[in-house]
């Protein structure tokens, strides 16, 4: 039977090269990366290895996923697990040439992964401001209480999501900026 174990990760927009030491760390340990887990990662055992993990961002339809990751093979880097079509997570020897060797593909890595979440973003604050409206605008209809708090449950959730979003878009925008600045 496989053990497997959970490895709380520090947010990838926020400690990715502390959470990729921490993976290889474990590796070394017999516990490999197998796939990423609610706020953190799942590691299975297996014998002890000495490899590096790398992280990359490329919003990937399912029909380009192989051309990907083997152009990553090539470089010697082994897809281990992706977090939807966006967030992927490469293992490879130590020594291996990195996946992102100079700023600019650094800076497209973390340009790329801001986009998406600028659009959650907005989605997510125009449905709080909508439902926001709309839960004052029930109040005329019958069965207003039901209609309201169902408006001001959309909202409230629409508004506890925009928080980690907002975050994780900004710290990927700081990591963006300032490595354009060093190009």
């Amino acid at each position: 039977m496989s053990r497997a174990r959970y490895v709380l990760s520090g947010g990838l927009a926020f400690t990715e090269e502390k959470d990729m030491r921490k993976l290889s760390q474990w590796a070394e340990k017999g516990w490999l990366l197998e796939s990423f887990a609610f706020l953190g990662y799942t590691l299975r055992k297996a014998e002890p290895q000495s490899v590096q993990y790398c992280m990359d961002i490329q919003d990937l339809n399912k029909a380009d996923r192989e051309d990907y990751y083997d152009m990553f093979r090539a470089g010697g880097w082994e897809p281990v697990c992706s977090s939807g079509d966006t967030i992927h997570i490469f293992r490879a020897k130590p020594g291996t040439k990195p996946i992102h060797s100079d700023n600019d593909t650094l800076y497209e890595k973390y340009r790329g992964g801001a986009k998406p979440l600028k659009s959650m973003f907005i989605v997510l604050a125009l449905v709080a401001v909508a439902s926001w409206i709309l839960q004052y605008a029930s109040k005329a209809f019958a069965w207003s209480v039901v209609i309201s708090n169902i408006f001001m449950a959309i909202c409230t959730v629409s508004a506890v999501l925009i928080v980690p979003v907002l975050m994780t878009y900004s710290a990927f925008r700081w990591k963006s900026s300032r490595i354009r600045q060093n190009r």
